[in-house]
């Protein structure tokens, strides 16, 4: 069975590694996505991870582990997915916002936060923006 781990914003894919680590001694096969919140939207973070949750499927059973931004943008890709799609056995939600961000909504005015986090956080800090 594949793990796909997603990193939240500000980290990176090693941010997860002692996690991947247990989860490969126990016999998942672990892959990661990378994203960078200050040079890519949102929509296109979700548009690539969509495209790379269609070929985990094709491969079979699959888990999936979002840290906080992370377990947002996979709830937003599933969403794109075609019904045709397997969709994951699991899907691990590790710290992500179900909510608005009180901090992301404080911040949200703060140029270095904007340039910082884009218009991912600009949307943690929006009602309905993305949650569901």
């Amino acid at each position: 069975m594949q793990a796909l781990f997603v990193h939240g914003m500000g980290r990176s894919p090693v941010s997860g590694w002692a996690l991947l680590r247990r989860l490969r001694r126990a016999g998942l096969d672990t892959h990661t996505f990378g994203h960078l919140v200050s040079s890519e939207s949102f929509a296109a973070i979700v548009a690539r991870l969509a495209t790379r949750l269609t070929q985990i499927a094709e491969a079979g059973d699959y888990v999936l582990i979002g840290h906080s931004l992370g377990g947002v943008l996979l709830r937003a890709a599933l969403r794109t997915l075609p019904r045709t799609v397997r969709l994951p056995t699991r899907l691990f939600l590790l710290g992500s916002p179900v909510r608005v961000s009180t901090i992301a909504a404080r911040m949200a005015s703060n140029p270095l936060y904007r340039l910082l986090t884009g218009d991912s956080g600009l949307m943690l800090a929006q009602r309905n923006a993305w949650a569901t």
